[in-house]
């Protein structure tokens, strides 16, 4: 998901390469309270989620209906979702 930045705005983010001028035609988080303006998206999209995500799971089967149904609302935006295999058996020495 891209978020646009207005034509009017879009001046107030341009650089000087070796290439050329440029400016960018959509948000990215080094620029001034584009975190939180992807948080307020976010929260729009998945309003009719966040209440029920913050319930504590106590059935597996329970928390496969969840996830297809996140499954399903992703779907619509063309999020791929890549699962990754963590470390077992792993003990941390330090935090970072």
């Amino acid at each position: 998901m891209q978020i646009h930045i207005a034509p009017e705005d879009q001046h107030k983010t341009t650089f000087t390469c070796p290439f050329g001028t440029f400016a960018y035609t959509r948000m990215t988080f080094g620029l001034c309270n584009a975190p939180s303006t992807f948080q307020r998206c976010m929260t729009s999209i998945f309003s009719n989620l966040l209440q029920d995500c913050m319930e504590i799971l106590d059935e597996e089967a329970d928390a496969k209906l969840r996830l297809i149904r996140w499954m399903l609302i992703l779907q619509e935006f063309n999020i791929e979702i890549r699962d990754k295999k963590g470390a077992e058996n792993f003990v941390a020495d330090h935090l970072s």
